[in-house]
């Protein structure tokens, strides 16, 4: 019998006049979803997915003698075939419909579902598309909806195969080419250009994994001197320098950039140029540099912002570039007067003066402003002052500014600044935060352990170096920290019975060598 089919079996009892009986299949009383059902009556309906075995054994026992029973198998057939139907050919990138129709065979009915697949000699996973069941069709052809990978695989065809869920063995396909669509794009896709100068054009290729582009010059490849050339960037792909001639060519004042897909000759992207034969050009000029100098050995991440005019916004792009020692870094520029980068480790690495830049796209550069890496001082020099000489003079302090001068956030955001500080609570972990100093009461021998908290809204960390002013040698020593969460550090101090009375100042460094001062925030008692 075939799947969802119905058949009735009819006992014979002898021996008795209670001719009852009961029904199991495969020992399951009544049946059920996965052997199939049979009803009080000996109706027997086969399941919708074939089980395995395919076959069902039906047992009636007699309800007056339940030793007595007779059994009968009953073999199970799936009764239908599938077939995948589709368009042979699709696009990269572009969605097709697929449908999986069912012939059945008299009476059956299996289960509809249906689990779609896709794969290909050439591609794996997602390189060969997506395929899904788009809850369309009727539920003897039900359909998906695949959409082919943006980049053709190699061989070009890939099969879609429906999986019927009543029988797997009877999985149809259907073999689907990939037709390779490559695009090109230009950008500027127009521009001017004086007589003599260069500007840059980018170039980008969908649709192939080869993203190379030939360029040209009004069809010439590489251009010559009469209609200007164009060069490939040697660092940047898909990039390059168009040069204007020095003189307006035959042709006129117009000339056409082409960059032609490698992957795909016919594809390509044309930018217009119109020659100009005068030109005035307005130079970037850097007027300020935040921060505008960071201490030696920093660990990097600064948010360098550059402020002046005549920068070239990054949106459309391309915009201005800033040369940090000549080097370009990545940069973004959110107008004509404001470009960011970010310092690293290396640029901090070592005491000197670098030269900060602005190159614009018509590769004009701006006016050189020095950053200053500060030699990070090994030992410090105090200068005495006392009541009788409460002033000192000719003395040449050092300071870096905060690394977070550069960012776009409010100072009193992100700053190293300790803004309350406290006793902490070892007992029931409970930090008191306040603006008064924190007393430290020595012992009357030995050394006792103090607790304090402090807190600072940009943030503090266990892994920043805590360190405490005091006679020489130290005796109020610093032995752990550990983070509260919120900006809020722990930090367990050591108070020797022969510590020295008097008001205390915490340093806090953080890796980009800022320091902050908590002064007299702790009080030896």
């Amino acid at each position: 019998m075939f799947l969802g089919t119905s058949v009735t079996l009819t006992p014979s009892v002898a021996g008795t006049t209670n001719a009852a009986v009961t029904w199991n299949v495969n020992q399951v009383n009544g049946g059920n979803a996965t052997v199939g059902m049979i009803t009080a009556a000996g109706v027997f309906t086969a399941p919708g997915i074939l089980p395995q075995p395919a076959s069902a054994t039906i047992t009636a026992t007699s309800v007056v003698d339940t030793s007595a029973s007779a059994s009968v198998t009953l073999t199970i057939a799936s009764g239908f075939t599938l077939a995948v139907s589709g368009p042979a050919s699709v696009n990269s990138g572009a969605s097709a419909t697929f449908q999986a129709a069912f012939t059945l065979a008299a009476g059956s009915i299996p289960n509809f579902g249906v689990t779609w697949s896709v794969t290909g000699p050439g591609c794996t996973g997602a390189a060969c598309g997506v395929i899904a069941g788009n809850n369309a069709g009727s539920a003897e052809a039900p359909q998906a909806t695949y959409t082919a990978p943006p980049i053709a695989p190699s061989p070009n065809s890939v099969v879609v195969t429906a999986t019927p869920v009543a029988d797997p063995n009877k999985a149809a396909t259907a073999i689907v080419t990939i037709n390779p669509i490559v695009q090109v794009g230009i950008s500027p896709q127009s521009a001017s250009v004086p007589l003599g100068m260069t500007t840059p054009f980018q170039a980008t290729v969908t649709g192939s994994a080869d993203t190379g582009v030939t360029w040209d010059v009004n069809g010439v490849i590489g251009g010559n001197s009469t209609v200007g050339t164009i060069t490939p960037s040697i660092s940047i792909p898909d990039h390059a320098s168009y040069t204007a001639p020095p003189s307006v060519p035959p042709g006129g004042s117009l000339v056409a950039i082409d960059a032609r897909s490698n992957a795909e000759p016919s594809a390509l992207a044309t930018a217009t140029v119109t020659l100009t034969t005068s030109i005035t050009i307005t130079p970037a000029a850097i007027g300020s540099l935040a921060p505008s100098s960071a201490t030696a050995g920093a660990a990097g991440r600064i948010t360098l912002r550059v402020s002046g005019t005549n920068f070239v916004p990054s949106a459309p792009g391309p915009g201005s570039t800033i040369l940090v020692g000549g080097a370009t870094h990545a940069t973004a520029c959110d107008t004509s007067s404001d470009c960011t980068t970010s310092l690293a480790a290396a640029d901090l690495a070592t005491a000197e003066q670098l030269s900060i830049q602005v190159r614009n796209p018509d590769l004009g550069v701006s006016n050189s402003v020095s950053f200053v890496v500060v030699a990070a001082g090994t030992t410090a020099t105090p200068i005495p002052l006392t009541p009788l000489a409460p002033t000192a003079t000719g003395e040449n302090i050092v300071v870096a500014d905060l690394s977070t001068a550069g960012s776009s956030a409010p100072a009193s955001d992100v700053d190293l600044n300790i803004a309350a500080i406290g006793t902490f609570d070892t007992s029931t972990n409970t930090c008191t935060l306040g603006a008064s100093s924190v007393p430290l009461v020595r012992p009357a021998s030995g050394t006792a352990t103090e607790s304090i908290c402090a807190f600072s809204v940009g943030g503090l960390d266990s892994s920043y170096v805590y360190t405490l002013t005091g006679p020489t040698p130290v005796d109020v020593t610093i032995s752990a920290t550990a983070p509260l969460g919120l900006g809020i550090v722990q930090v367990t101090l050591l108070v020797p019975s022969t510590a020295a009375i008097g008001a205390r100042t915490l340093f806090v460094q953080n890796p980009a060598l800022d320091v902050t001062a908590a002064t007299g925030a702790l009080e030896v008692q």
